[in-house]
């Protein structure tokens, strides 16, 4: 080897740093890499196990409360925010609406808070109460607004009894079944069905949250038993204040069509009706109809 070669061969091995030293290097390297990895996940099983336990139970509620603006209450909260949460009261309390549920059953995904909306995943209930009421001193009015500060997801819900009251009126319902979406702009209920025993009610409906309240949807009635040749279809339309009813049916061999405008808010809930009817036979009704 010349003394040229000899020369940058001897510089190489100067600037090169040794073995070793690149080994230490590495070998810190990997296990700063490792270190970090462990604590994300040690961090992450922590937040996971808080949340999912009853200890965390009360901050993430107090998050959904804060995040409704205080009209979202629960009370009597049991089990795991990561699976099945068990509540005794749910309320809801609007400027002049309010909900209440009770002995409810919910599986939601907690994750989706941080985006700003509330999903669940399947909710039941055992009963719930819907109030809208009139404003204080005045006849029975819409509400100034029917809009949610944050969306709200329900992909699959039952309750076994639906109170509700629109002023000086009230009704229930028992065996519901639906889906809901609502938020700042609108409400939509889907796949919804009653069960009792002489039939079936189903179909869908979304309503405007904001004034004159746009709404829309469909309604089917499927007989049994002692109605089991009656069936109806409707469509409902025009706003709350004012509904627009149109549909047609069969009873037995009897067919019709109908026409209704339904005033929820004013005295009389029925403002007109129209019904044209063909193949009715009066001698189909039994002694009862007649003496009513």
């Amino acid at each position: 080897m010349s003394d040229k070669a000899k020369g940058n061969a001897a510089r190489r091995a100067a600037v090169a740093p040794p073995k070793s030293r690149m080994r230490r290097v590495a070998r810190a390297l990997a296990w700063s890499v490792f270190g970090a990895l462990v604590g994300v996940i040690v961090l992450v099983a922590g937040v996971t196990l808080f949340v999912g336990s009853e200890t965390g139970l009360p901050y993430v509620l107090q998050q959904i409360t804060r995040l409704t603006g205080g009209r979202l209450e629960v009370d009597g909260a049991r089990g795991s925010l990561l699976s099945k949460l068990q509540v005794a009261e749910l309320r809801w309390r609007g400027e002049t609406t309010t909900v209440i549920a009770r002995d409810v059953v919910v599986e939601w995904q907690p994750s989706a808070l941080a985006r700003g909306e509330l999903r669940v995943n399947a909710l039941g209930a055992q009963s719930v109460d819907l109030a809208v009421a009139p404003s204080v001193g005045a006849p029975a009015e819409l509400p100034r607004s029917l809009g949610l500060p944050l969306t709200v997801v329900i992909d699959h819900a039952s309750v076994t009894a639906f109170d509700w009251t629109l002023g000086e009126r009230a009704g229930r319902v028992t065996g519901i079944v639906f889906g809901y979406r609502g938020d700042a702009n609108a409400h939509r209920v889907t796949d919804v069905t009653l069960a009792f025993d002489e039939g079936r009610v189903s179909g869908d409906a979304s309503l405007a949250a904001a004034a004159p309240f746009a709404l829309s949807g469909r309604v089917a009635f499927a007989g049994s038993g002692d109605l089991a040749n009656v069936g109806a279809n409707a469509t409902i339309g025009g706003a709350l204040a004012r509904i627009a009813v149109a549909g047609d049916g069969h009873a037995g061999d009897a067919r019709f069509d109908a026409q209704a405008q339904l005033t929820p808010f004013a005295d009389a809930i029925l403002d007109t009706l129209d019904v044209d009817a063909a193949n009715v036979d009066l001698k189909s009704f039994d002694d009862d109809f007649y003496r009513r």
